[in-house]
């Protein structure tokens, strides 16, 4: 019975390399209790639970932060042994409630879910890297993040009734990438920033080392099995960033675990230790599905004004019903967004980055469902260009489905100088699709000047 009850929740484990002859059937069995025998020796348990890409999602049907606020009141009031709750970034942006309150809805939420690490995520600087200064949560912890001249905690150490774990915080490596260059604002590389803790982790002699990283095992530049092949000591890592969901997969002499995205799982590891030592002696892991859970009646009574008004906004009526779409009054949203930029006389050009442009006819009438085909924030910045810079613009080419989109006012062939409006992660040359326009714009980064993000250039024009 015992057997049959494990294989059904499908854990995974993972075992310390350095511990051999150890059955996984007998692995499962022992991890059934918290005070245990183990090959004549009595363990103890301590549990970490994870979660990565919430992106601001409060509710839906099957996850988001009010359910994940309900497992954790039960896992708590359940708990024989202290916890750890770490949360691998990509929070506070992502959701309408997210936009329109510039993140402090959801920083609110995950204030009451009371976690001990947190790990910024790309998408955390959305609002821009100096909203995020304002919201950054004390538990913040980033090896290479250094923002308005702060360098941030690289790692911290716990001490879970006498077990000791480290846990290093990575944020998202191309973070700093995404912007136009900022004063006091760096992403050392993962390499530097573990070279730095490394050995600051040794010397405290913790049982158990985590990396709470907003990445995946693969990124742009290496591999997590390079990264972290100079430092066996590190058993965990916490992933995030791909929104994949991965219960368990090893990555050199780790375990990497990643609950997917939404809040729709959580990941639960269990990690066994021998009592007389404090040996680590193996992982479990699983993933635990949240859309069955219940919301959390205390949050939802606590936001309930703010989250009204915010569903209360996204009623709110455009200046004229659109469709966005083939066949539409505007082909995709890049179109749109395309004109809404043109459309001020500031600018005389125009280029937008589409990742996915539109399969499908959308009816467009009120600010929510704008939201959902224009997601981000977006900055929009003009930029001084030659003429002969915007000609070699016209040249990129990006892979499909990616579209780059150029458009230049009637009227404005003849100047040398072109006021050139583009999101700011555009003009970074943010992602590979952008390199390539980041190196033609990087000299007239000088010439900058801020319109506002794209929603609300659109939201202006179709105003008029």
């Amino acid at each position: 019975m015992i057997l049959d009850s494990i294989k059904a929740r499908q854990k995974q484990i993972f075992r310390n390399p350095m511990r051999r002859g150890c059955a996984l059937s007998l692995c499962a069995i022992f991890l059934c209790a918290v005070n245990l025998v183990f090959g004549g020796d009595e363990v103890v348990q301590r549990k970490i639970l994870a979660t990565s890409d919430m992106h601001g999602m409060l509710t839906s049907s099957d996850g988001g932060m009010t359910r994940y606020a309900t497992r954790l009141q039960q896992e708590r009031r359940n708990a024989a042994s202290p916890m750890l709750v770490i949360d691998c970034g990509d929070t506070l942006c992502g959701s309408y409630s997210a936009l329109k309150t510039q993140g402090a809805l959801p920083r609110a939420v995950f204030d009451m879910l009371k976690v001990d690490v947190f790990v910024p995520g790309n998408h955390e600087f959305e609002f821009t890297p100096e909203r995020f200064a304002q919201l950054a949560p004390p538990q913040s912890v980033a090896a290479n993040l250094t923002l308005q001249h702060r360098k941030y905690p690289g790692w911290k150490l716990f001490e879970l009734d006498k077990i000791r774990i480290a846990v290093i915080g990575l944020a998202e490596f191309h973070t700093a990438k995404r912007f136009l260059p900022r004063d006091g604002f760096r992403m050392r590389s993962p390499e530097e920033a573990l070279a730095e803790v490394m050995p600051e982790i040794r010397k405290a002699k913790p049982d158990l080392v985590v990396l709470a990283v907003h990445g995946g095992i693969y990124y742009a530049g290496g591999t997590l099995f390079k990264l972290l092949a100079p430092y066996p000591e590190i058993k965990l890592i916490l992933g995030g960033h791909t929104h994949e969901e991965i219960p368990a997969r090893k990555v050199g002499q780790a375990l990497y675990v990643q609950p997917g995205n939404r809040a729709q799982n959580v990941s639960e590891v269990v990690a066994t230790f021998r009592a007389k030592d404090r040996q680590l002696l193996f992982l479990e892991s699983r993933l635990i599905p949240l859309g069955k859970t219940p919301p959390s009646p205390d949050v939802l009574r606590k936001i309930d004004k703010e989250l009204k008004k915010v569903e209360q906004d996204g009623l709110r009526p455009l200046g004229r019903e659109i469709s966005v779409g083939p066949g539409g009054l505007y082909p995709s949203a890049g179109a749109l967004a395309m004109e809404a930029m043109l459309a001020r006389p500031e600018t005389d050009a125009a280029c937008f980055l589409e990742y996915r442009p539109g399969q499908k006819l959308q009816k467009i009438k009120n600010c929510g469902e704008l939201f959902q085909i224009l997601r981000y924030y977006d900055p929009i910045v003009v930029l001084q260009v030659p003429a002969e810079v915007w000609r070699e613009l016209q040249k990129i080419r990006v892979k499909s489905p990616s579209r780059l989109i150029l458009m230049q006012k009637p009227g404005t062939q003849s100047k040398k100088i072109l006021n050139v409006a583009l999101s700011e992660y555009l003009a970074a040359g943010a992602g590979n699709a952008a390199t390539k326009v980041g190196e033609q714009l990087a000299p007239f980064y000088k010439t900058c000047r801020e319109l506002g993000p794209v929603r609300t250039l659109v939201e202006e024009h179709l105003a008029r």
